[in-house]
């Protein structure tokens, strides 16, 4: 009864006074429906992740049996249709090539229909990372990005939604997308014209870091749907144009979605290592030295050119960032930052943004059971506020942000968790430390 509740509110909320529709069951790569230019939004299955017939099949055979008699053209089979499913099931012979092809048809047909007037939506919810299939290295987003391209379609703007419950079985311990994103697209028209590799790196140098900026700074989009969110201005730029060429060999050839995603996330590199720039010289050490070693043992003389390049000495970070002994130097790791943390007690006049990085992770990791949640993290942004940097509580985003994407590379999904979170987190975090007098938010940050 939950479950027909909560579309029961949904449906009492529509935008609209009259709540009529007709529903169809139709193969989308085939059925015309609308003849007069309808507003689509799609949410395409991906290969073989669900089995959708299958699925149907268990319910279907127990409503045939109640429900048959009122309707009797949906229960006029003996399960549900499978021939024309457009998924990459192993019962069909080249399922891969099969499941691309009827993508590419579908989203064909559905250019030819579409409004002019208004875009279409694409749903999809598959994360941006290399898989093997078939023999083939791909990304999940390389084939959806390529049909949609081929298609016709010029994609104008990607919107990560908040659809994916934390409470979800596939969530829990994983490092899971909160969101689906959809896909905001529309005709390409027919006098684009094409553009050169070099054209569209300078087109994508220009657009992207002003685009990063409103996704990360005015949006707050969470570091694990970053990467999806930036495909929208990275892949507006490569599809507004007919191709993007470049020469190989003395001949001229296209230049593939999936060249043109390595551009996308070469330039979300640059912004961070950009963002790296605004960073207290600690912290830069910090940052760099951690990029190298992790959390290992290194040279300490190496230390300490590092640290002369940021204008520091080893001996202000020892027990606070480091610990440095026997000629080796290494970074105090993320369970060192609890009560015993030198600046756990926020007692120094400056705490960098480093340290406050990973004392506001001490408080909002739910293993901690003295963590304090979201007050703990408040007051140690509030101890930062007399730094000399422009504006060091933002910085402890930017890091986090940073630090996200660091563990989500090496595949260790529960550090990146606990910095996702602190982003996800910041709204609450900066709210309460900007407006002290209003008093702690509420604020759930497994949602």
């Amino acid at each position: 009864m939950g479950q027909v509740e909560w579309i029961a509110k949904a449906v009492e909320r529509l935008p609209t006074v009259v709540n009529t529709a007709e529903v169809y069951q139709a193969d989308a790569a085939t059925t015309p429906h609308a003849e007069d230019s309808p507003v689509i939004l799609t949410d395409p299955p991906y290969y073989d992740n669900i089995g959708y017939a299958d699925l149907s099949n268990f319910f279907y055979v127990w409503l045939r049996v109640g429900i048959r008699d009122i309707y009797p053209e949906l229960f006029a089979g003996m399960g549900t249709p499978r021939d024309e499913e457009m998924i990459a099931s192993p019962r069909f012979e080249n399922s891969r090539d099969r499941f691309e092809e009827l993508l590419h048809k579908v989203l064909q047909r559905i250019r030819e229909r579409c409004s002019g007037q208004f875009p279409i939506s694409i749903f999809y919810a598959y994360k941006q990372q290399e898989e093997e299939r078939e023999g083939r290295a791909s990304t999940g987003w390389e084939a959806m990005l390529t049909a949609i391209i081929s298609a016709g379609f010029q994609i104008t703007a990607t919107w990560p939604m908040r659809t994916e419950r934390s409470a979800r079985p596939r969530a829990h311990g994983a490092n899971a997308l909160a969101s689906s994103v959809v896909l905001v697209c529309r005709s390409r028209p027919d006098t684009a014209q094409n553009i050169s590799l070099g054209g569209f790196l300078t087109a994508l140098r220009t657009e992207m870091p002003a685009a990063l900026n409103r996704l990360t700074r005015e949006a707050h989009i969470a570091p694990v749907d970053l990467a999806q969110a930036a495909i929208g201005p990275g892949m507006e730029v490569y599809s507004r144009y007919k191709g993007v060429k470049t020469t190989r060999d003395g001949e001229l050839v296209n230049v593939s979605v999936r060249e043109a995603l390595i551009k996308i996330n070469e330039e979300i590199d640059r912004y961070h290592a950009e963002q790296e720039g605004e960073f207290d010289s600690h912290t830069r050490f910090c940052l760099a030295w951690f990029k190298q070693y992790d959390f290992t043992h290194g040279d300490y003389d190496r230390a300490v050119v590092l640290a002369r390049a940021n204008n520091i000495a080893i001996d202000t970070m020892r027990g606070r960032v480091l610990t440095a002994e026997s000629g080796r130097v290494w970074l105090l790791s993320l369970d060192a930052y609890d009560d015993t943390h030198p600046n756990a007690q926020l007692s120094l006049l400056q705490i960098t943004t480093w340290e406050a990085c990973h004392l506001m992770i001490y408080h909002l990791n739910p293993r901690n059971e003295d963590g304090r949640g979201i007050e703990g993290a408040v007051e140690v942004g509030t101890a930062m506020q007399n730094n000399p940097t422009s504006d060091p509580v933002a910085s402890v985003e930017r890091l986090a942000r940073i630090l996200y994407s660091h563990y989500d590379r090496q595949g260790n999904a529960e550090n990146a968790f606990l910095f996702n979170t602190l982003v996800t987190s910041w709204n609450a975090i900066e709210e309460n430390i900007r407006n002290p007098q209003q008093g702690h938010l509420e604020f759930d940050t497994d949602e």
